[in-house]
């Protein structure tokens, strides 16, 4: 197989790539590496971390910079320059808030309370609402447009992370009908639903 994924045992920050290639029907090598083979291989990488995206040989480090990519050899990236840079900027947008949940998910036990409660109360709201708001403005459908881009696969990623246990915050999207609407539309199209039916458990998720 020309494209290998490389990460650890979990969906991160790799998961969009996987949904971009699952998407474009492209086949790839998932690999998911434990916690003594990432020792083995970190002073191998680039950067020293995971991901990293081996494609016909040449080797593309860091997430977002790995889907861009993807999601171009896909044609998920827009239609043109000003489509692609509207997902772009929703993607990265919605990668903000999966810092912010990880950054709950990840925190000491002594720090979780606090983070937990600016993501319920601050940051999912204020966001949330600013992406519900983009979404409209763009016709409602698509956030760059009129068809499914990497930006609405983001919107996924972020959306299954909510539903960690560590969270509570699976109806997160419940204010927000065409954020909702889209996160469903987008989940049942016939690769994605397959993919999220198989994938491998992730243990922060639980599901």
């Amino acid at each position: 197989c020309d494209i290998k994924l490389t990460y650890i045992g979990a969906r991160g920050r790799t998961e969009i790539s996987r949904l971009i290639l699952t998407k474009g029907g492209v086949e790839f090598n998932d690999i998911r590496l434990n916690g003594e083979e990432f020792g083995q291989v970190k002073p191998l990488l680039p950067y020293g971390s995971v991901p990293i995206l081996e494609f016909k040989g040449e080797v593309i480090c860091e997430s977002m910079a790995i889907a861009k990519f993807l999601a171009e050899e896909c044609g998920l990236a827009g239609k043109n320059n000003l489509e692609g840079a509207q997902a772009c900027e929703i993607a990265l947008a919605l990668n903000g808030i999966l810092d912010a949940i990880y950054g709950v998910m990840f925190a000491k036990e002594a720090e979780r309370p606090a983070n937990l409660k600016k993501l319920l109360g601050e940051t999912l709201p204020l966001k949330l609402g600013q992406l519900e708001t983009r979404l409209t403005q763009r016709g409602g459908q698509f956030f760059a447009g009129n068809t499914v881009t990497w930006a609405d696969l983001m919107l996924v990623v972020m959306t299954d992370n909510l539903k960690s246990p560590v969270l509570g915050a699976s109806g997160a999207l419940d204010k927000f009908p065409r954020l909702s609407g889209l996160y469903e539309r987008v989940s049942s199209l016939p690769n994605i639903k397959a993919w999220k039916g198989s994938r491998p458990v992730d243990p922060m998720m639980k599901n």
